[in-house]
């Protein structure tokens, strides 16, 4: 039997805890927001109208809900506003003969890819990063209409994705091997040779979708594979987003696919 101290010593402990988080959380709010709920909203809708008007101008298999000349019944799938359960996107799902035909042209594409110059692949990828540095705002507002976290964390996410291809892209250097003499035996040498697996693949989550994407990606590419990402279907957008801006920076089309 619990003593009824046991549970007056929980319940201090628990509201002295409940009133801790609640003071730092509005003091991280305030620091982070200067917006008031209506503010939130007519926020939220600039920032509806400018996904639909993204994928409107776009050539990607990504329809808005909101596009009048597709009702989106040709498509398999619907990723919803988790704040307003409203259609975002109508999309169709990679079926298993085109999966298959994207894996061998991405095999095959692979050696063109790990044969650039080490230093092409990182000014590629710093490029992407900056690129995702550029558009944070941007992108963290995606991240934000498709998991409904706030802003604040979808920036934080963001950024630390434009860091993870600073970091991935100084170790390609590296990635040349060793090659060191044997003492005992003047003339003779050992090295190591570092080669890529060749196709890689990816599956993300609804939680952390760009950075699943990211962070899966960036080192694959960085190590001269080719790689396929499946981003959650709850979760597309900056998925999407991300493949545009691999594409802007230079990087072939094939060395990183979506299904």
């Amino acid at each position: 039997m619990i003593s009824f101290c046991k549970i007056l010593k929980f319940k201090t402990t628990f509201v002295k805890f409940a009133h801790s988080a609640e003071f730092s959380t509005s003091l991280y709010n305030r620091q982070r927001f200067q917006m008031n709920p209506d503010s939130y909203l007519e926020h939220h809708k600039q920032a509806v109208e400018k996904l639909h008007s993204w994928l409107i101008r776009s050539q990607l298999p990504l329809k808005s809900a909101t596009d009048v000349r597709d009702s989106g019944l040709n498509y398999d799938y619907t990723s919803y506003d988790p704040s307003t359960w409203s259609p975002l996107v109508h999309y169709k799902q990679t079926n298993c003969s085109q999966l298959d035909e994207m894996a061998v042209n991405a095999c095959k594409a692979q050696k063109q890819w790990f044969d650039l110059p080490s230093l092409e692949r990182v000014k590629i990828l710093r490029k992407v990063g900056d690129l995702v540095r550029a558009e944070a705002n941007w992108l963290a507002e995606l991240e934000s209409l498709d998991t409904g976290k706030p802003l604040w964390e979808a920036r934080a996410d963001i950024e630390a994705c434009a860091d993870s291809f600073e970091l991935f892209a100084g170790f390609i250097p590296s990635f040349v091997g060793i090659h060191s003499p044997v003492p005992p035996n003047p003339g003779s040498f050992y090295y190591t040779r570092r080669e890529p697996f060749g196709l890689c693949a990816g599956i993300g989550a609804w939680n952390f979708p760009f950075q699943m994407a990211v962070w899966k990606s960036v080192p694959a590419l960085a190590a001269g594979n080719s790689f396929i990402f499946k981003p959650s279907p709850f979760t597309p957008l900056t998925a999407v987003r991300l493949y545009e801006l691999y594409k802007l920076a230079g990087c072939p089309e094939i060395f990183f696919k979506l299904f």
